[in-house]
């Protein structure tokens, strides 16, 4: 058996010349190689002296178990360490209340150990309460299965309430992001940074040109790190008035065609993960989709957030316009529109593989996780999870009866019939064996490709 491997593609926006809505239809590619992230990077070396772990989980956070973490093994190694969460217990514990295949506990801390730096101005849309740029800072956290390698996928949202403009008309809502991959070393017990994709204004064009090039994925070699700890929490820039995110000081100040700068950045901020409400679950199971603002706010607020609107994070509001339908812009919760369309963050999580469908856990103690309607001809990945016994396990599986597969966790069909079904059966280190419930499968061309 085998699982697929994702190519990995560096990332350039299809050619956009008008800023207007028909403009941002011509995105085909990015939505095909968004997803891809970057390949294999197995350096785990020794790089610097330790540090310690960043962050810890907060009371009116739900509480992290192990948290903070006791004295690092291999405190020179690249990556962040806990003592608690490693990618097999992120991938198997519960509870997963949104259904996306990791560990809830897990999701938190990942999310507060590798919270990005944000190096940012004062701009028109600074919030001075917080002493960040303005904006209600969401995150999402989901699984992949890239390259063989089981990968945690984090979306930083930080929902900027709006774009100052200079050069180009300012506009409400600002929904740039950041999409932070993470792997895990298990020779080091660190969990660790492999890339990042930074937005640059994707999915509109810049004056009269083509979008940033910057708005790409980039490897560890890019980065600076929030306490020099190497492939820990990366640093990120945001450029001043318009809010793009770039590696450094140096491509921000040459970004967007030199019209982005970062010449007066002087306030750093981590991207903040302080209240429940901010991780927004899952397509399958959201726990936040309509939100309105939610961080405490003082009466003297200039940001002209209007408490009463809305924005949409998982499904997609259409609204007509002048060009035909489309789907409700991000409007920042700001008092009024105006200026250019902002794509909403809906498009954002599905073309970066977070819109998954459910996964479904079997009442018993085995049970299989994957994508239950597919493409005719698809190659699909599907896992299996226990929670009996001890290791070392062994796995039998069998698909509409047939034995297809032995002694593995992960099983990738090669589907090329019609509805089918897989089951498995986990033989524990003592010889216990348990079956899973039969997994039926549905196949559909409507269907969204498998996620790896």
């Amino acid at each position: 058996m085998r699982t697929i491997a994702v190519p990995s593609t560096a990332l350039r926006p299809s050619r956009m010349i008008h800023r207007t809505w028909k403009a941002t239809l011509a995105v085909a590619a990015f939505a095909l190689v968004a997803g891809a992230g970057c390949a294999p990077d197995r350096d785990d070396s020794i790089v610097g002296p330790p540090n310690l772990a960043p962050s810890t989980c907060r009371p009116n956070l739900q509480q992290c178990p192990g948290y903070p973490p006791p004295t690092d093994p291999a405190p020179y190694a690249a990556g962040l360490y806990t003592n608690t969460y490693s990618m097999e217990s992120c991938l198997r514990e519960s509870p997963d209340n949104d259904l996306d295949g990791v560990w809830d506990y897990c999701e938190t801390a990942l999310a507060q150990m590798f919270a990005p730096l944000m190096i940012s101005a004062n701009d028109c849309n600074r919030d001075g309460a917080y002493n960040r740029v303005g904006g209600e800072y969401y995150f999402a956290v989901t699984r992949l299965r890239i390259y063989d390698e089981d990968r945690i996928r984090i979306a930083w949202l930080p929902a900027y309430y709006k774009d100052c403009g200079g050069p180009g008309d300012p506009h409400s809502g600002d929904a740039e992001f950041i999409i932070h991959e993470i792997g895990y070393a298990v020779a080091s017990a660190h969990w660790l940074t492999n890339c990042a994709f930074l937005s640059s204004h994707c999915y509109a064009a810049v004056m009269e040109f083509e979008s940033d090039p910057d708005c790409t994925w980039y490897g560890i070699g890019s980065f600076a790190w929030y306490e020099n700890k190497a492939r820990g929490a990366p640093i990120i820039w945001v450029a001043e008035r318009k809010h793009a995110h770039y590696v450094s000081q140096e491509a921000c100040n040459s970004g967007a065609y030199t019209l982005d700068t970062c010449a007066a950045n002087n306030q750093q901020t981590r991207f903040p993960v302080s209240y429940t409400w901010q991780n927004i679950g899952s397509g399958a199971h959201p726990f936040t989709d309509a939100a309105k603002p939610r961080w405490p706010r003082a009466a003297w607020d200039t940001l002209l957030v209007d408490t009463s609107k809305t924005e949409h994070f998982w499904t997609r509001p259409m609204e007509m316009t002048a060009y035909g339908p489309r789907p409700k812009r991000f409007n920042g919760w700001q008092r009024t529109i105006y200026g250019d369309y902002v794509k909403p963050y809906p498009t954002v999580l599905s073309d970066f593989g977070f819109n998954t469908q459910p996964v479904v856990v079997a009442p018993s103690e085995v049970w299989i996780v994957g994508q239950q309607t597919i493409k005719q001809y698809g190659n699909c990945t599907y896992q299996a999870r226990t929670n009996f016994g001890s290791p070392p396990y062994t796995y039998h599986w069998v698909q509409n009866g047939a034995t297809i597969g032995q002694n593995d966790p992960w099983l990738v069909t090669d589907n090329d019939r019609d509805n089918f079904w897989v089951q498995v059966t986990v033989t524990d280190g003592n010889g216990v064996a348990k079956s899973s419930e039969m997994f039926a499968v549905t196949v559909d061309n409507t269907a969204p490709d498998c996620i790896q």
